[in-house]
């Protein structure tokens, strides 16, 4: 029998946290997944490390540089009619995959994420409030919010088949444009509940600019004014 579940985890340069990140999910309540670990452009041990670990619901893949190929590689193996994402550096909360997979068999609800707890250095823990219903996720996408947390995010499979995975065309926001691009297929939400411990990096690439040009380019494509 294929798992129902789909966890996928991309995976670069991440030997010193992938195995925290890879038990939280292996000790989940929930236990009908598999793990696909997508190895891309890695120049440490993280390849070692996550062979080290020993369950049979562990399958390792490899993609060319970058977090959509990686993604997408990862989406094309999948054997779940759910796919949850994970990073290599978070962690998940016990009932995480339990609770998400409880609502998300419903027929009103395609894209379901959670809260997150953010740990950064130095600084105090932030837990977010992102919005419950499917209006308030629209009102927060067309206002230019990420209404998802990506690390959170459980997305049934169709959904990507709709809209042929991830793009590349907008960097540092593959998952806003995703959610833009779902907006005529999909029903979003998030749950209350405390899913994952987000372990907040910068990225001294990062272009901030990048999610309110993604925005207006859709925005313009659906004919919103």
């Amino acid at each position: 029998m294929k798992p129902q579940i789909t966890v996928l985890i991309p995976a670069r340069n991440s030997s010193k946290t992938i195995e925290k990140a890879i038990t939280s999910v292996l000790v989940q309540s929930y236990s009908d997944f598999e793990v696909l670990v997508v190895i891309n452009d890695t120049s440490d041990d993280t390849l070692e490390v996550v062979s080290s670990i020993k369950d049979s619901r562990i399958k390792i893949l490899d993609s060319q540089p970058g977090i959509v190929p990686a993604l997408n590689v990862g989406l094309q193996n999948a054997s779940g009619k759910y796919i949850f994402r994970q990073d290599a550096d978070d962690e998940w909360f016990q009932d995480k995959l339990k609770f998400q997979i409880e609502r998300l068999t419903h027929d009103d609800v395609d894209i379901l994420g959670t809260q997150m707890l953010i740990k950064e250095d130095q600084k105090d823990d932030v837990i977010t409030n992102y919005p419950i219903k499917h209006r308030d996720c629209i009102n927060w996408l067309v206002s230019n919010r990420n209404p998802i947390g990506h690390p959170t995010v459980a997305i049934k499979k169709k959904i990507f088949d709709k809209v042929g995975g991830y793009w590349e065309f907008f960097p540092f926001a593959e998952d806003l444009d995703l959610w833009m691009r779902c907006l005529p297929h999909a029903k979003f939400e998030n749950l209350d509940f405390l899913g994952i411990q987000y372990n907040f990096k910068p990225n001294k690439n990062y272009n901030p600019n990048v999610p309110g040009i993604l925005t207006r380019h859709y925005l313009n494509v659906y004919g919103v004014k």
